[in-house]
C-alpha cells in the first residue's frame, strides 16, 4: 500500500516514519513538506492514502486536498492536523474523508491505516475506488450526522440535545416521526414530538437514520433519480434495518444490524450520481432479463451498489461490521463468521424482505429453521 504524508515538520515526519518502521515491508511510506512536492509524489505514483495537515505555510490545505481529490481520486484522504477553527474544519469537511488530532500515537494512527488497508483488500477493485473517489457530495459524512455524532460523544448528551438538532431540519424530523408512528419496528408507538421520538428509538438509533435521510435528501440525488424510486428504495432499506435487528433479538449487534440495513442500498446512489446513464442501463438490464440487480450492474459497470456502498462506508470510517454487512447483503460468500451476526441478520433481512428465502445451507448453517416462518411474516408484514 502506497502512503503520502504531508507535513510542512520535518521533524514530525521523521518521527511518523519512526513509528511505522515496523510496517515498512507492508507499507511504501513517501513524506513531503509543502503542497508542491506532494504534488509532484503524486502525479508519479498512484496513491492508496494521502495524511496531510491542513495547515501548511505558504499555501491552502483544503484547496491542496482539492487538488489531491481531482488527481487521485482513489486515494483515502485523511486530516492529521492540530487544533483549528470551526470554519476551517467545515471547509475541510467536503474534501477529508476522516480526521485524526495531533499528538497521535503510533496505535492510533496504525490502526487506521490498517483499516483502510484491510477495506483495501477486500474492496480492491480498482473500478470501485474510482467510482467512490469521484463522488463530488457523498464522501464526507453529512452535516447532521456529524454534529448529532459531536452531541453524543458527550456523556452528559440526553434526547433533548439531540432533538434541538433535529428539529433545524424539517426533512429529517418528518422521516423520524413517520418511522417511529410506521409499523417497521415492533414498538411502535404514536407521537408527534421528537424528543419523545428520540427517547423511544434510542439515539443510536437515531443517528443511523439521520445518516440515512441527509443521504436520499442529497439535492445532486435527487435530480438524479426518479423522486418515486428514492422513496422506494429508502422504504426497503428502513424495512431491511427494523428486519435485520429483530432477527438478532437479544445478540449482540442490534444496533449495527440497524444501521447496515439502513444504508445496505447507499452504493445505488452513488452508481446514480457518479453513472447515471449506465445505472440506468443496468436497472433495465435486470428487469429485462429478470436477474438480480447486482449482476445486472457488475454487467454493464464491472461493479455493484454492494461493494461500491461498502467502500464508500469504510471510507468514512464505520465499524468493519457494518462494512461487511453492506458487502454482504446479497451474496452470503462475504460473510466471514459461521454463526448468525449482523451480517449475516441483514442477508437474511434484505432477502425475505425481497420475498426471497435463504438456501437450505446456510438456514442449517445459522440454525434457524425455526425462527424463519416469523420473519418470513415480518418481512411481509404480517406479524
Amino acid at each position: 500500500m502506497n502512503i503520502l504524508f504531508v507535513d510542512n515538520e520535518p521533524k514530525l515526519l521523521e518521527a511518523i516514519e519512526r513509528m511505522l518502521f515496523d510496517r515498512a515491508d507492508e507499507w511504501n511510506i513517501r513524506s513531503a513538506t509543502t503542497a508542491p512536492e506532494a504534488l509532484r509524489q503524486i502525479d508519479s505514483c498512484r496513491f492508496d492514502v494521502v495524511v496531510s495537515d491542513v495547515r501548511m505555510p505558504g499555501a491552502d490545505g483544503v484547496e491542496f486536498l482539492q487538488t489531491v481529490h481531482a488527481r487521485c481520486p482513489q486515494a483515502v484522504r485523511i486530516v492529521l492536523t492540530g487544533v483549528v477553527s470551526e470554519e476551517y474544519a467545515l471547509r475541510a469537511l467536503p474534501v477529508a474523508h476522516q480526521f485524526l488530532s495531533k499528538p497521535c500515537s503510533a496505535e492510533e494512527l496504525t490502526q487506521l491505516i490498517d483499516c483502510t488497508h484491510s477495506l483495501l483488500a477486500l474492496l480492491s477493485s480498482p473500478i470501485v475506488r474510482d467510482i467512490v473517489g469521484n463522488v463530488e457530495h457523498l464522501p464526507p459524512l453529512p452535516e447532521t450526522y456529524q454534529r448529532l455524532s459531536v452531541v453524543l460523544a458527550n456523556p452528559k448528551a440526553g434526547a433533548e440535545d439531540a432533538a434541538r438538532i433535529i428539529r433545524e431540519d424539517p426533512a429529517i424530523a418528518a422521516k423520524l416521526l413517520q418511522v417511529v408512528n410506521s409499523s417497521f419496528f415492533a414498538r411502535r408507538m404514536q407521537t408527534s414530538d421528537v424528543c419523545a421520538a428520540i427517547v423511544h428509538l434510542g439515539l443510536r438509533t437515531v443517528r443511523s437514520l439521520v445518516l440515512q435521510a441527509e443521504l436520499f435528501g442529497s439535492p445532486l440525488l435527487q435530480g438524479q433519480v426518479q423522486s418515486f424510486a428514492l422513496r422506494q428504495l429508502q422504504e426497503r432499506s428502513t424495512r431491511v434495518a427494523g428486519l435485520a435487528s429483530r432477527i438478532l433479538g437479544g445478540r449482540p449487534g442490534r444496533d449495527e444490524a440497524f444501521m447496515s440495513g439502513l444504508l445496505c442500498d447507499v452504493g445505488q446512489l452513488v452508481l446514480a450520481m457518479t453513472t447515471p446513464d449506465l445505472s440506468k442501463r443496468a436497472n433495465q438490464l435486470a428487469t429485462t432479463k429478470k436477474q438480480p440487480l447486482q449482476v445486472a450492474e457488475r454487467d454493464v459497470l464491472g461493479a455493484a451498489h454492494p461493494e461500491v456502498g461498502a467502500f464508500l462506508l469504510g471510507v468514512w470510517g464505520l465499524p468493519h461490521t457494518i462494512v461487511e454487512a453492506v458487502a454482504a447483503h446479497h451474496d452470503a460468500e462475504w460473510i466471514a463468521h459461521p454463526r448468525l451476526d449482523v451480517p449475516a441478520s441483514v442477508f437474511l433481512a434484505s432477502a425475505l424482505v425481497d420475498g426471497r428465502l435463504p438456501d437450505d445451507s446456510l438456514v442449517a448453517r445459522w440454525s434457524i429453521q425455526q425462527q424463519l416462518p416469523k420473519w418470513q411474516r415480518i418481512a411481509e408484514g404480517e406479524d
